[in-house]
Parts: structure tokens; sequence; C-alpha cells
């Protein structure tokens, strides 16, 4: 084992290699292949997100027993406060909701009954289809 290996140019490894400390690295990576990651959360800090696939799949364990509400939020400052804006489906009645204003963080829910929660404006043109 070495401690603190270094390398300033080409670094080929050929087998598995295990790290128990924190990784840094410094410029562009390069993965080919699938990357998994596990925890509890992944931080993305970038200006830009590509994605090639063109449909997101969320809730992927929400399978067997339908408790978690879908969808994304964002946040935002208003008046000093943070503030919570998104759509989702609502786990509870099955319907999709648009709000804004909301004091409170959705984590596997949205607290409908949150401070400032309000149902928000959504202007669309809707064409067609039967209900």
């Amino acid at each position: 084992v070495k401690t603190n290996p270094q390398s300033s140019g080409h670094f080929q490894h050929t087998g598995n290699t295990s790290i128990t400390a924190n990784l840094q690295v410094s410029g562009n990576t390069t993965i080919n292949g699938n990357l998994t990651v596990e925890g509890d959360v992944a931080y993305v800090s970038t200006t830009n997100i590509e994605v090639t696939d063109p449909l997101m799949k969320l809730a992927a364990d929400n399978s067997s027993s339908d408790v978690v509400d879908t969808g994304f939020f964002a946040l935002y400052e208003n008046a000093g406060a943070n503030n919570f804006a998104g759509i989702f489906r609502d786990a509870t009645d099955g319907v999709f909701k648009v709000f804004k204003d909301s004091q409170s963080q959705p984590t596997t829910t949205v607290d409908t009954g949150a401070a400032g929660y309000t149902l928000s404006q959504l202007d669309a043109l809707i064409d067609g289809g039967s209900f």
C-alpha cells in the first residue's frame, strides 16, 4: 500500500482500485462505461447539464407502494426568505400540481400544508386529447 501516490503524467492501472478516503481530481475526467454513485446525496455543481436521454425516470423505487410525490422543484428568494416552487404528481390523489411560495423544502413529498404553499398559474396551450 502506497500512501499519497501521485502521478504527473498518464497513469494506467488494470484491475480494481479501492480508495477509502476522499478522492480529488483536478482537470477534466472521462469515464468510459457506466458510473454508479451510491450515497444519500449526489451534488452536481455546474453551469450547464446536458442529457442525451429524452426521458428522465424519477422515483425509480416507487413501483410497489405509491407513497412519494414525483416531480421537480426549485429554490428562490422572495422578500429575504427562501421559497420553493415546482411541479409534482401528488401520491395522495394522483393529481399533477404546480405550486409556488412554499417555505418548506420538499423531501419525498411536497407539504401542501406548508406555510406559503399556493397553487401556481401555468400558462399553456392545450390542444386535442380526450378525458
